[in-house]
């Protein structure tokens, strides 16, 4: 399999149906939107490629699964109630996400449990860098 392949087959379906079910309801810049969103999140995904595949944590590759959690609140804010602020803002928490989990394991040094504020190992959940 190519590195160059944002998504898998499924993925991809499933990022067309979701990009004409926004073209058609929200118009194009909607679309333009979720365009950026998704090659900010490849770009996160590269980035530092060779240090994550030293930690065993690269991923160049996404399936439907990654999609429809990106996709689904979005597309559901846009559909249901056509406010821009719920889109974007559903699309900004998961591009929060998105760099958090991509970029913090770069970080170097060792991430802070929210919950305990004592070190933690990289790439446990709740836990934040400096990065």
């Amino acid at each position: 399999m190519k590195e160059s392949v944002m998504l898998d087959t499924k993925g991809f379906a499933l990022a067309i149906l979701f990009g004409i079910a926004i073209y058609f309801i929200g118009g194009v810049n909607y679309l333009i939107v979720m365009l950026i969103f998704l090659f900010l999140s490849v770009w996160a995904t590269r980035y530092g490629a060779v240090e994550k595949k030293e930690m065993q944590l690269y991923e160049y590759e996404r399936g439907w699964k990654n999609v429809f959690s990106n996709g689904l609140i979005p597309f559901l804010a846009l559909l249901l109630f056509k406010r821009p602020e719920l889109f974007l803002s559903a699309l900004a928490a998961a591009q929060a996400d998105k760099f958090a989990s991509e970029l913090g394991v770069l970080s170097s040094s060792k991430p802070i449990d929210l919950a305990t504020l004592k070190p933690a190992e990289v790439g446990t959940n709740g836990a934040i860098s400096l990065l």
